[in-house]
């Protein structure tokens, strides 16, 4: 049999206590009793009514756990039933035991236990019983320290159950129970479990909440509080000139009103106290609080008075305040400001329901620091009210950092009337800066005026003070610039130097008088100024009186007649100026005038030639050419379009012939034509950079008419005509053609472009690129093998440039090139004709390795080899005992490598020999041309490689080492010798 833990603890304290064995003061044992123990899982929210009945609804009773929602002081309700079964005697009596756990290790579980009451309504009307009162048990059952319990003796009869109702109070500070749960128990008389078993329910301790007692204190002393105010800011706002560029229309301005307190005069002491209670019982909970007060921070201090609150009812699930109170000390007895009290409260506890008192009690503790408390005059309000005077000026007040604007006023509002600001409650030192800014109504407003403002404190016991107005002048003005600008002809050359004298007079003022002086210099500007500053708003007038002229080197002036072609009654000498107000706003703050002058005689011109090679006709697209004439300071002065070999065009500024005013040089450029080269440009000053230039130099040039020529040729083009045997159509074949320039039989060139002649463009191909007259390009064609081509080594000059060079057997010999030229403007036609195999040009390793689907290469050729190898019988060719049908071992062969690991083998004279042996069995499948010497070495080639005999034959299958020296070495070599020949179409005479 198994028995727990709890059970041998149990079971061992009975044996302690002689309990078991004592069957002479015993009633008889229950017979064929059904015995069930069970508790309230309540529900949480349910609480039970004043004065009870403490019992659940049935459904809520439960034979486990009990739940979370059980707290101290809580009655919690337990239900036993017996059961008497029809195997029972007709009566019987009996009795059993009702056991609590009450304390462990020092802390406290149940401490009341109910007498048990029938249920009358569950239970048979024959049932009766009697109990016992409380009894304490020590050591107690299941291993606590002490348990209570009632014995229930119960006489019954067969075939009828009684029900008995009882609770058990949870102690004050019974959530502090060890372990994890609080137990009831069912036992026998002798409070075993012989016989008949346990019965058990449990409540989870740490579920349980406690009753708790809470307070806070605050302790404040009186005052009286006297105040100062005053007030700071700038001394004035000057706007400065208002014709500066960077002239600010507004300037801000910062107005610091200050407040401080003065002596404080301490008061009584008021001490409040809040003392709270939290009931989690189910029930309502009767509470008595017992409060003290100590001098300093911990109850060692001095006792101040005693307090006893209560009784007071706690309904079920009550949490605030209970009650509170004020007392009153002087600051002798308690202390001053920042001096601490010291509070503690317990509180005593009372079940009404149960009349039982409730031992042990809870306790709270709080502590205050004296704060300041009501002061006399001890808050205050603060008003600032400010305005402005002046014609067009206003203000506006950004939002301060606390109070409120009077009279509806809107931050940031440009108002020219007053605005009043106000705090109220102040209670310590403080201040407050108006972030304001003053405006002129106008940028260039020329006025004076003041900005006020005067601040008052009213506290809140009618104390007062204000500050004296303070007044900000405010100010703006003006300084207007005038300038003279006097332009020349760029006359002057390097030493000379040409003086123009101008007198300043005003109208107001018959004693103003400036003179300034504007001085040019050869090689400097035509055109220059000078400027009178700090002009007072007046009608100013300005005369030109002379011009006087220095020859380099003189020191001495002569007068210079210049003229000014303008109206006289627009531009009088002198001129007057306007610099006055209007109506108050500076309107002219500077102002420009300009003197010009003109030479009698007339500028020089330009015109502009246009030649061509070939000469064109109007009706051609490229006949109009456009010219642009651009000046010494490198502008664009005009656009001229004239046509090839129409002669002269002058070059013109929208009213006729443009004039040349300026001296120095001029350049005349042409807008270049795609597909044309610009060979010359007349005249031409070095360095040559077929730019037309000319300088002009006055007064030696004036109407002078200076001439530009320009030679273009025309660029040509290339095409290629291509037929097939002969005949314009061809079929379904493709033929590849590229242009390149520079490639020789020592160097590839440069590919300009590459393009295909097929049926789909008819056979002719034209190049876009465009290219230069004299210049050698050519014309290169990819041969298939098999193939014949007019362009091939039958056509004077034609030839193989190195990625096609004909002795490099490893390179692929199937481009074939001619060198060209092409005249001006000239189309260059080349008509090749094409033969298909039999009978063409036989191709290199070089080409058949590359022009397979597993080549190396990225030249996208196609899979030529591929298709050559299975177009033989059985889809493959043999190369001594070796059967050559996939591309990977035709490459291999081909590029003199093991055909099983891909080791280089070029310096074995068979993989040599069987290279050149597959390029020529490939070329003469494809149609190459034969000779008898060609099919004799091929022959022998197989032969040699097949195996004796001759006796020195191998058997080759392309992998391993063959013989390095003899008679093989000898033969193999030569007859690789006479393939790569034939290969490159060197051996065999003809096509």
């Amino acid at each position: 049999m198994l028995v727990s833990q709890r059970w041998i603890r149990v079971l061992g304290a009975l044996l302690t206590l002689g309990l078991l064995g004592m069957t002479s003061a015993q009633a008889a044992d229950p017979n064929n009793i059904q015995k069930t123990l069970e508790g309230c899982r309540k529900v949480a929210g349910f609480t039970f009514p004043d004065g009870g009945p403490y019992i659940c609804p049935d459904t809520d009773y439960t034979t486990g756990n009990l739940g979370k929602t059980w707290n101290e002081l809580d009655l919690v309700p337990y239900r036993i039933t017996f059961e008497a079964g029809q195997a029972a005697p007709a009566t019987q009596t009996y009795t059993q035991a009702l056991t609590l756990d009450r304390e462990d290790a020092g802390k406290p579980g149940y401490d009341i236990i109910s007498a048990p009451v029938l249920n009358v309504a569950k239970s048979s009307a024959s049932c009766s019983a009697s109990s016992s009162a409380q009894t304490t048990l020590s050591p107690g059952v299941g291993g606590t320290d002490v348990s209570i319990y009632r014995s229930i003796t119960v006489t019954q009869l067969k075939n009828t159950t009684c029900v008995y109702d009882y609770y058990g109070r949870l102690a004050l500070g019974s959530h502090l129970y060890p372990g994890s749960s609080l137990h009831a128990n069912l036992l026998n008389e002798d409070l075993s479990t012989a016989g008949s078993g346990a019965r058990d329910v449990s409540i989870p301790v740490k579920e349980i909440e406690p009753q708790e007692i809470s307070k806070t204190m605050t302790a404040h002393q009186g005052a009286e509080q006297t105040w100062n105010i005053s007030k700071g800011t700038e001394d004035t706002l000057d706007f400065g000139n208002v014709c500066r560029s960077d002239a600010p229309a507004s300037l801000p301005v910062q107005i610091t009103v200050t407040w401080t307190r003065a002596e404080v005069i301490g008061g009584k002491v008021a001490v409040n106290i809040v003392l709270n209670a939290k009931n989690p019982a189910a029930r309502t909970i009767t509470v008595d609080l017992t409060d003290k007060l100590y001098k300093g921070s911990t109850n060692a201090g001095t006792l101040l008075d005693t307090y006893t609150e209560g009784p007071f009812d706690l309904a079920a699930g009550f949490n605030g305040m209970v009650v509170e109170f004020t007392a009153e000390f002087d600051a002798a007895t308690v202390g001053k400001v920042g001096d601490w009290l010291h509070n503690e409260v317990s509180g005593t506890y009372t079940d009404k329901a149960t009349g039982i008192p409730v031992p042990g009690t809870t306790t709270a503790t709080a502590d205050a620091q004296i704060q300041q408390g009501a002061i006399t005059n001890a808050s205050t309000a603060v008003k600032d009210l400010e305005d402005i005077d002046g014609e067009g000026l206003k203000y506006a007040v950004k939002a301060p950092s606390f109070g409120s604007f009077l009279a509806g006023y809107v931050v940031d509002t440009q108002t020219a009337g007053e605005v009043g600001w106000e705090t109220l409650g102040q209670t310590d030192d403080g201040s407050i800066t108006f972030d304001k800014v003053v405006y002129l109504d106008n940028p260039k407003r020329v006025t004076t005026g003041v900005l006020r403002d005067t601040a008052t404190l009213s506290a809140s016991d009618g104390f007062k003070a204000s500050t004296n107005e303070l007044q900000i002048p405010i100010a703006s003005s003006v300084k207007a610039k005038l300038t003279i600008q006097k332009s020349i002809p760029n006359f002057l050359d390097t030493g000379e130097k040409l003086e123009v004298t101008f007198h300043i007079t005003r109208a107001d003022d018959k004693t103003f008088s400036k003179t300034k002086v504007i001085t040019f210099t050869g090689g400097g500007a035509t055109t220059q100024s000078v400027t009178a500053w700090g002009l007072v708003p007046d009608l100013y007038y300005v005369e030109e009186q002379g011009n006087t002229f220095f020859a380099a080197g003189s020191s001495t002036g002569e007068p210079v007649n210049l003229v000014d072609l303008r109206d006289p009654a627009l531009y009088p000498n002198p001129r007057p100026v306007d610099l006055r107000l209007e109506g108050g706003i500076a309107t002219r703050c500077a102002a420009t005038i300009d003197f010009q002058n003109e030479p009698a005689a007339g500028y020089a011109k330009a015109q502009v030639q246009k030649t061509t090679e070939p000469a064109l006709e109007s009706s051609d697209a490229d006949y109009n050419w456009s010219f642009g004439l651009y000046g010494p300071a490198g502008g664009l002065l005009s656009t001229q379009v004239v046509g090839a070999g129409a002669g002269y065009g002058k070059f013109q500024d929208g009213g006729g012939d443009l004039l040349l005013l300026a001296e120095g040089t001029y350049t005349v450029v042409e807008t270049a034509k795609t597909g044309w080269d610009l060979i010359s440009a007349d005249p031409d000053s070095a360095p040559k950079n077929k730019i037309c230039d000319f300088v002009v130099d006055y007064p030696e040039d004036l109407g002078k008419t200076f001439s530009c020529s320009f030679l273009n040729r025309e660029r040509g083009k290339a095409q290629v005509i291509k037929t097939l045997s002969g005949s314009a159509n061809l079929g379904s074949y493709t033929f590849s053609f590229q242009l390149r320039q520079g490639a020789t039989t020592v160097a590839n060139g440069q590919i300009l472009e590459a393009k295909s002649a097929s049926a789909g463009n008819g056979g002719t191909v034209a190049f876009t690129t465009l290219l230069v007259p004299g210049q050698t390009y050519q014309m290169c064609e990819i041969v298939g093998p098999g193939w014949l081509s007019t362009l091939g080594s039958f056509v004077p000059t034609a030839f193989m440039p190195p990625d096609g060079v004909a002795p490099n057997p490893n390179v692929d010999n199937s481009i074939l090139c001619v060198d060209f030229s092409v005249n001006p403007g000239q189309t260059y036609a080349f008509n090749i004709d094409n033969r298909p195999p039999p009978g063409g040009r036989a191709l290199t390793i070089g080409y058949w390795r590359n022009w397979a689907s597993c080549a190396g290469s990225n030249g996208k050729q196609k899979p030529v080899l591929d298709q050559t190898l299975a177009s033989f019988a059985g889809g493959g060719v043999y190369i001594g005992k070796l059967f050559v049908d996939t591309c990977l071992e035709a490459v291999r062969i081909l590029s003199k490598q093991d055909v099983a690991s891909g080791k280089q083998k070029s310096s074995d004279a068979a993989f040599n020999m069987a290279a050149q042996l597959l390029a020529a069995k490939l070329n003469v499948q494809a149609g190459a041309g034969q000779c008898p010497s060609a099919v004799t070495a091929m022959v022998a080639g197989q032969a040699i490689l097949d195996g004796p005999p001759p006796s020195y034959a191998v058997n080759f299958i392309g992998t391993g080492d063959y013989p390095k020296k003899g008679q093989f070495v000898t033969e193999a070599n030569n007859l690789a010798t006479t393939l790569d020949r034939y290969n490159n179409n060197y051996l065999c005479t003809g096509p």
